[in-house]
């Protein structure tokens, strides 16, 4: 089943959807995000399209469900395996 959906937050471990069909918490998810095209830049982190993902809460409001969804991976990841946060330069 396809699903457009709409990212109301966005973590390292998950994110809050709104979508307008409902699912029950438990559901295995494939993600799909698409992105602008970006010329290969060795300074850029590799982008995630495709990101497998569970439901783990489903809560229906007004003409739309709200997912909590947890990632199978955190998208931020050190090489060792653990979560680490980093800061990336921007050139102005």
């Amino acid at each position: 089943m396809l699903e457009f959906a709409t990212a109301l937050n966005v973590s390292a471990g998950g994110m809050l959807l709104a979508v307008r069909r409902g699912m029950a918490a438990g559901v295995d998810l494939a993600l799909e995000i698409p992105s602008a095209p970006l010329v290969a830049l060795a300074s850029l982190p590799q982008a995630s399209r495709h990101l497998p993902a569970r439901a783990l809460r489903a809560t229906q409001t007004e003409g739309y469900y709200l997912l909590g969804l947890k990632f199978s991976r955190p998208l931020l990841q050190s090489p060792a395996g653990g979560s680490r946060k980093r800061k990336i330069a921007v050139p102005v």
